[in-house]
C-alpha cells in the first residue's frame, strides 16, 4: 500500500507541475489534545480545473512528536515523525478588489509515520502504522501580483495504532489514538 501511495503521489506531482498555477510553502502549528506542541512545514500545489475549482496536492512534515501513556503497569513512550500527503479538490473565490481570495478544499489524507516506541524505557521493534484519513482546509490568499501570502485553518483526522507483531502475548497495548486536530498554516505562495 505504501509503495502504491508513493507512486500515485510521484506521478501526480510530476504531471501536475506542468499545469500547476499555485505552489506554496509555509509553517504549521497543530492544536491537538493528545500530544505536546507540534510544529511543522507544509507545502501545496494547486492545479486549475476551472477558474474557481482546482485539484490540490499537499504535503507536510512534523518532527519529534511525543506521546507518553501507561497501560496497566506498562509505560509507553512514543516519538514519531509524521508526514501527511493530501489529495483533494478545492474552490476559490475573490473577495472584491485588493487581491484577497477565499479558498476551501477537502480530500483524502494518507499519513506516513516513522516512530520509535519504548515499553518501560526499553526500545521495541514495533512502530505506528501508516493510516488513511481525510482533511479539510479553509483559508485566505492575500497580495497583488504573483506572490501571495496565505493563512489557513486545516482539520485532519487519522488514527495512530501500534503494530503489535512481535509483542509478548498478553502484554496490554494502548487503544488506537484518534488524532483529530486543527492546524494553523501560514506561508507564501507563487501564482502564475
Amino acid at each position: 500500500m505504501k509503495r502504491m501511495v508513493y507512486g500515485v503521489v510521484c506521478v501526480f506531482i510530476f504531471s501536475a507541475l506542468g499545469r500547476a498555477q499555485d505552489i506554496g510553502i509555509g509553517a504549521s502549528y497543530v492544536f491537538v489534545d493528545e500530544l505536546d506542541d507540534v510544529y511543522g512545514v507544509v507545502g501545496h500545489v494547486h492545479v486549475p480545473v476551472t477558474d474557481s475549482v482546482f485539484l490540490a496536492l499537499r504535503g507536510g512534515s512534523y518532527q519529534d512528536v511525543e506521546r507518553s501513556s501507561t497501560v496497566g503497569l506498562v509505560g509507553i513512550d512514543i516519538t514519531a515523525d509524521y508526514y501527511p500527503v493530501d489529495l483533494g479538490v478545492g474552490w476559490k473565490q475573490g473577495l472584491g478588489e485588493g487581491g484577497v481570495t477565499f479558498t476551501a478544499e477537502a480530500g483524502l489524507s494518507y499519513v506516513f509515520v516513522d516512530s520509535d516506541i519504548e515499553l518501560n524505557g526499553q526500545p521495541t521493534p514495533n512502530e505506528i502504522k501508516n493510516d488513511l484519513g481525510w482533511y479539510t482546509t479553509i483559508g485566505l490568499r492575500m497580495g497583488e501580483g504573483p506572490w501571495k501570502g496565505f493563512i489557513e485553518a486545516q482539520y485532519r483526522t487519522f488514527t495512530w495504532s501500534i503494530d503489535e507483531d512481535g509483542l509478548p502475548p498478553g502484554l496490554p497495548t494502548p487503544d488506537d489514538v484518534e488524532l483529530d486536530h486543527v492546524a494553523l498554516n501560514v506561508g507564501v505562495a507563487y501564482q502564475w
